[in-house]
């Protein structure tokens, strides 16, 4: 299990605010800032390609709420969020496909990893619900 200490999780936020800040695409035409939703997440680090198609990760950041909007980031194709839980554990990963191009410049990601538990148990679930639903 990956753990991430506290004091390193600071050390990396605040080291990557002093990194150079990317370039902003013009709304929607080249890439999504990511509005992220999570129930379980308590620092999430983000990693892709940014919209002048370099690889990019934001490095670990402080998620304080449900929804956290990462501005400043542009993001297009397949985008990986790595989840770590209360405790700075690693709880999983959720990737997404983020377009070039949309009308708003926001991409909503919800980012809810399963232990192998919960995954097998999740496709079961889902059967009963639509079976409860004839």
């Amino acid at each position: 299990m990956r753990v991430l200490p506290r004091a390193a999780m600071a050390a990396v936020a605040t080291s990557l605010l002093t990194l150079a800040v990317p370039q902003a695409a013009e709304a929607g035409t080249n890439g999504q800032q990511l509005d992220v939703f999570s129930h379980y997440c308590w620092w999430i680090d983000i990693s892709g390609v940014n919209q002048d198609g370099t690889a990019s990760d934001t490095g670990v950041l402080y998620m304080p709420n449900y929804e956290m909007q990462v501005g400043g980031w542009w993001w297009k194709g397949e985008v990986a969020i790595d989840c770590f839980d209360y405790a700075g554990a690693y709880a999983g990963v959720t990737f997404t496909t983020v377009p070039t191009s949309q009308s708003s410049d926001w991409w909503d990601v919800i980012v809810e990893p399963q232990s192998a538990s919960t995954a097998a148990i999740l496709p079961l679930t889902s059967e009963l619900a639509l079976d409860q639903s004839k």
